[in-house]
């Protein structure tokens, strides 16, 4: 018997390993079901109709955007502009058209956008662009800008100075012998905070001498907006040099001691050369990459955002400028900090670590692993990272060893199923976190692939889905109480913008287990209009409860085989799950066997067809479970809980898989598998 399905898909390459746990807990085939962390498969939900964009529009990308569990919405980035989609629909704005704000992207570049969010500010990196944010600064409304680097406060101006010189030490004075005339200049600037402006120009030169008691020498500048305090600096050598900080607009220097160790800040350009990624780790803000800085690191002053100051000598909460020295010329490709800031190129992973607070004095580079990354959006979860391989096409982890001398190791999450993987591509993955601790990713081939993923449990299984088309890119964000995957699918010559909620309602009259799907409630219908995105599209019908016969879409409207008052419409996709070959524990594994009877333990199902070496070129007959039973006409199904015996026509062979199909826009669990064979 068969207990738990959390193995995930495994591998034909592995039909041979029963010593392998995986063995126990894995299947063949997982098709359109997920993975449930606890063992079980569950038919998977359908993909809510959102929005249809016309194919001529081109590529586009989903980015999520989450201020916060209750403030999110998805970024649908095209050639030249950005659309918002938040709980199932688009936001428009005070005219009641759609949102939008003009971006440069090309179409050929939306797939290698690299961003990182910080509040209400999203910041993307390309390096064939200067780097740019998109911030909200209100529910509908959204505005873009270039990133600038500046000092956070303007220099104060008008900065002058007056010598106060005593009586005595001026010419005719009784001790005028005793005055040596100096040279003095001073520069100020403003502070709050979190900046520090750049120096005002140099005042004028006063001449005095304030060895001698009494002389002292008044600096006045003008006001700055936003600064709290201002420093004042002595030039001494050439070199300002600080001497006293003031929150007036004035500052007496009756001969003080310079503080050579503090110097007004200058600044550095980190876009000299656009950067390919971007991140925050250790408070500050990271820049890294780029074709003419590929192992270049540019990290701001800390707590600020995009502020690049340092000075002479440096200082701690300095801006940082690092390249790494590489073995070859593999450019930053991700930044993404967990416990350390991992730094991921195509060929290796590096780790940049301090000894305490990141200063320029402390952090170090050290490669991890020579796996290198593509161009997917790294995902963290809890102390790990999960990317996709540049060089294998695999999807593997990051994570630190156990131990006293731990280190980050890089573990290949694909090795028990390559076939999902070898000669196809990963192109965008997204993170889903609750109700389950799902990664989905989207293949070349237009196939999502999701991993049921909890690294505590050692969970990590695989499961394929397919629809009527193709997907192109996913993003989640929070909503409804769950994590809600938003996905960009190309079917019926339209680009569509669709949601997935993987949490069903408890009622099945609400449950959505159809694709580009569409629900009505209200009074009796047997006509719906406005379905003009499934035009022509034959379109499965769950109404009131039950499965009801396909219509077709014409003129954008289907007919009901009689009025309903809660309708499901959409496009109806198969679930199937294939065993790995039977074996019997003290038996020979490669002796003939035959299957008479199959075991499910299901909960909350209906629709169930089970079958034997359903993958030959001779399949055996499938056998469907009857699926009604005592309900009255025109009531909803009557949801099977519990085991089910299901007779199965078998060959006498030595390899039997058993294969348990769902086609019907119906719930399905299944828990357990037991099959009677001799």
């Amino acid at each position: 018997m068969q207990f738990s399905f959390n193995g995930g898909i495994v591998s034909p390459e592995m039909f041979g390993r029963f010593d392998q746990a995986k063995y126990q807990t894995g299947v063949a085939k997982c098709k359109n079901f997920y993975v449930e962390l606890y063992g079980g498969l569950t038919y998977r939900a359908g993909f809510r109709y959102v929005h249809h964009y016309d194919y001529s529009l081109g590529t586009m990308r989903l980015i999520p955007f989450v201020f916060s569990e209750e403030q999110a919405v998805v970024l649908v980035i095209r050639e030249g502009m950005v659309n918002f989609f938040a709980e199932g629909g688009m936001l428009l704005n005070d005219l009641g058209t759609p949102l939008e704000i003009v971006l440069p992207y090309a179409a050929e570049h939306l797939m290698q956008l690299r961003y990182a969010q910080s509040a209400d500010v999203i910041t993307i990196t390309h390096p064939n662009y200067p780097p740019r944010k998109i911030i909200r600064r209100g529910a509908t409304n959204w505005t873009t800008e270039l990133v600038t680097v500046g000092y956070g406060l303007d220099a104060p101006l008008n900065a002058a100075a007056t010598a106060h010189i005593e009586d005595k030490y001026a010419t005719g004075g009784a001790q005028h012998d005793a005055f040596v005339e100096r040279e003095y200049i001073y520069q100020v600037t403003a502070v709050n905070e979190e900046n520090e402006s750049a120096a005002s120009t140099r005042t004028a030169v006063v001449l005095n001498d304030l060895t001698l008691s009494g002389n002292y020498n008044t600096i006045t500048w003008d006001a700055v907006t936003g600064a709290t305090r201002y420093n004042v600096f002595k030039l001494r050598s050439g070199l300002a040099s600080y001497i006293g900080e003031t929150t007036e607009l004035s500052f007496t220097d009756d001969y003080i001691e310079t503080n050579g160790a503090l110097t007004p800040p200058l600044i550095r350009d980190p876009f000299e050369y656009y950067p390919t990624a971007v991140a925050y780790h250790g408070q500050r803000k990271v820049y890294g990459g780029g074709f003419q800085s590929p192992q270049w690191l540019r990290m701001s002053r800390t707590a600020t955002d995009d502020n690049f100051g340092y000075h002479i000598p440096l200082q701690d909460t300095d801006s940082i400028q690092i390249r790494f020295a590489a073995r070859d010329g593999n450019g930053v490709k991700h930044l993404v900090p967990i416990s350390d800031l991992m730094i991921l190129t195509s060929g290796a992973v590096w780790k940049l670590s301090a000894d305490g607070a990141v200063t320029a004095s402390s952090v170090s580079v050290n490669p991890q692993s020579y796996v290198g990354a593509n161009d997917v959006t790294p995902v963290q979860i809890g102390g790990a990272a999960v990317f996709s391989s540049d060089q294998t096409g695999h999807v593997h982890e990051i994570s630190i060893s156990q131990g006293y001398n731990a280190n980050y190791q890089v573990m290949d999450l694909s090795i028990m199923c390559p076939h999902l993987f070898d000669g196809y591509k990963i192109v965008d993955c997204a993170l889903v976190r609750n109700p389950l601790s799902m990664v989905f990713f989207v293949r070349d081939d237009g196939k999502l692939l999701s991993l049921t993923y909890e690294p505590q449990q050692q969970v990590w299984a695989w499961a394929e889905h397919e629809t009527q088309g193709k997907f192109l890119s996913v993003a989640a964000i929070p909503e409804a109480d769950q994590t809600v995957l938003y996905a960009l699918v190309e079917r019926n010559g339209f680009r569509m913008i669709e949601r997935l909620l993987l949490r069903q309602p408890l009622e099945l009259n609400d449950h959505c287990l159809l694709d580009s799907s569409y629900q009505y409630t209200g009074l009796e219908v047997d006509t719906l209009t406005g379905l003009d995105w499934l035009e022509g599209q034959t379109v499965s019908v769950f109404a009131d409860g039950g499965d009801k016969p396909d219509v077709v879409v014409t003129g954008g409207e289907i007919k009901l085989s009689r009025k309903f008052t809660n309708v499901w419409i959409g496009l109806n996709y198969e679930g199937e799950v294939g065993s790995l070959p039977l074996y019997a524990q003290y038996a020979n594994p490669v002796k003939p066997k035959i299957a008479s009877q199959v075991y499910l333990r299901v909960l909350g199902t209906q629709n169930i067809s089970v079958g034997v070496n359903q993958d030959t070129p001779t399949p055996m007959p499938i056998t469907e479970h009857k699926p009604r039973s005592l309900e009255r006409y025109g009531q909803p199904l009557s949801l099977i809980s519990g085991i089910v015996q299901i007779p199965v026509a078998s060959p006498y062979s030595r390899d039997l898989q058993i294969t348990v199909k769902h086609d019907k826009p119906l719930p399905m669990k299944l828990l357990a598998m037991e099959v009677e064979f001799k």
